[in-house]
């Protein structure tokens, strides 16, 4: 597989955090065809706004035997369950249900700051004075992932919570793909290391997926409920302001918050920009169009491809020899062009909501208080949390919905590089790829 190292549910195959995204969303199922035999399957069932979802979840583990595995109240109202064929069909039934969607494996997104922070940033940015404008308590990330090693010296970790099955902490990342999406995001200016792109910023560790790099549709939700509650908790410190999602599953966008194609996830995204939190989604990396990955496609949230930036300039001069890149692999590589697995837009609606940024060779932090280096769309996502981040820590972003976080965002960034048409890619919308749009580039531009 050469720079695109796969994770799967049962094998770690990277060891420099390259991570790529597999998990199949079956969006659009219809439940309808359930057979009345068969056994039980994982669902989430997706309740009206007015039901008592306390109630609900009594009478349905008594009425039809749902066995309840979490509950949501915040991103949506309703539960995830095992429930029988037979279940199913009689909760389909059931005034309260507004759709049952099916619950399925998610893997890890992504594989891979110096180089990205620098590049995304004026040289003025890089002094200390500007680099530190986000360290305030009014920029909380939620990173969705694998988990942040709260002990690293690097990342400061509020909190958090864990929705896999495991027993860990939320401050314990075992397979160090959050930890590097953390490290990109928020690293600390202290003087050792490495810098983040919005250095400082509180970070809160939401564990969705395992130390295989694989977790579920429901956990995801339970992030996102964990997160939207923070918005309407009596502690207004802890609101999250943007949350990094560098994780796909297979799906689409039903253009209606998934009422249509009975997508729970989607339902959780909407509630949750509602409630004022901006999503950023890793794109995938599988050369693909990113309209069949979730949640990147969906057009609430940040979809953010990857470009390779070697040395941090524009320009294209540098060399991909002595970097990360597999001597194999050479030969698709290249200083600013786009990075040649990752996933990207066909479409205007998608490419409204899609921009791009470094996602080669990218070093970041890792569990255990060290450093590693990885390659990926993953990593290009946490480069555009940390921007936003940047705009709600300076005010810019205040008061201002996440679509019209995203709305900014894409302009400003559409702009700075219609101005300076240099500072691009090979495959940017001024200089295009047929058929594939990868967006302009990231720029630090609030």
């Amino acid at each position: 597989m050469g720079l695109r190292q796969k994770i799967r549910a049962r094998t770690m195959r990277c060891a420099l955090l390259c991570f790529a995204l597999a998990g199949v969303l079956g969006a659009g199922s219809s439940l309808a065809a359930t057979p009345l035999s068969g056994p039980p399957g994982r669902y989430v069932v997706v309740l009206r706004s007015d039901a008592d979802v306390a109630a609900v979840v009594a009478d349905h583990q008594r009425s039809v035997g749902a066995v309840v595995t979490a509950e949501y109240r915040a991103a949506l109202k309703g539960y995830a369950a095992q429930l029988t064929p037979v279940a199913v069909k009689a909760l389909e039934l059931d005034p309260r249900v507004l759709f049952l969607s099916l619950d399925v494996d998610v893997d890890a997104a992504g594989d891979t700051v110096p180089t990205g922070v620098a590049r995304i940033q004026n040289n003025a940015d890089l002094a200390p004075g500007r680099l530190a404008q986000a360290a305030t308590s009014g920029a909380n990330v939620a990173v969705l992932d694998t988990g942040i090693d709260g002990s690293h010296p690097e990342l400061d970790v509020a909190g958090g919570v864990n929705c896999t099955s495991d027993k860990l902490d939320v401050a314990t990342d075992p397979a160090g793909h959050g930890t590097t999406v953390a490290g990109i995001i928020a690293a600390r200016q202290n003087g050792v290391g490495i810098v983040g792109v919005a250095p400082d910023t509180p970070l809160w560790s939401v564990r969705v997926l395992k130390k295989n790099g694989a977790g579920s549709i429901s956990g995801v939700i339970c992030g996102l409920d964990w997160a939207t509650a923070t918005r309407t908790d009596t502690d207004p410190t802890n609101d999250i302001a943007v949350a990094n999602l560098s994780l796909t599953a297979k799906g689409s966008d039903d253009g209606a918050c998934g009422s249509v194609n009975r997508d729970a996830l989607h339902a959780a995204v909407c509630r949750a920009t509602a409630a004022g939190i901006a999503l950023v989604a890793a794109v995938g990396n599988d050369a693909n169009d990113l309209a069949r990955y979730l949640p990147a496609a969906y057009d609430e949230v940040v979809a953010v491809t990857a470009m390779t930036d070697l040395d941090g300039l524009e320009g294209g001069l540098a060399s991909t020899n002595g970097t990360c890149v597999p001597p194999k692999e050479i030969h698709r590589v290249a200083d600013d062009t786009a990075l040649y697995f990752s996933n990207y837009a066909t479409t205007a609606l998608d490419g409204a909501h899609t921009i791009a940024a470094p996602g080669t060779c990218i070093t970041s932090t890792r569990p255990g208080g060290g450093y590693g280096v990885g390659s990926g769309t993953s990593f290009a996502a946490a480069h555009a949390t940390g921007v936003i981040a940047r705009c709600f820590a300076g005010g810019a972003c205040s008061g201002l919905s996440p679509a019209a976080v995203t709305a900014d965002l894409v302009g400003n960034v559409t702009t700075y590089n219609q101005n300076d048409p240099a500072y691009g890619f090979a495959g940017d919308p001024i200089h295009p790829a047929a058929g594939k749009h990868f967006g302009y580039l990231l720029h630090a531009c609030w």
